[in-house]
């Protein structure tokens, strides 16, 4: 879909994942992301020419 920068929240593990760069796969895969970054819940988290605290985002309850 050529979206420049993908971000996913993940609540239950208390993590990020910032992707960007999407262009071909080798072979015939399709399109995908060549980039990706991880973060915890209270990194700061650049995403392009953002910055997000990522500490104040609220997790799932675990029990």
């Amino acid at each position: 879909m050529g979206i420049p920068l993908y971000l996913i929240i993940d609540p239950r593990d208390k993590t990020l994942a910032v992707l960007s760069d999407p262009g071909p796969a080798p072979g015939d895969d399709g399109p995908r992301y060549r980039s990706r970054h991880d973060y915890a819940f209270g990194d700061t988290v650049p995403v392009g020419s953002w910055v997000l605290d990522s500490g104040e985002f609220p997790a799932y309850d675990s029990s």
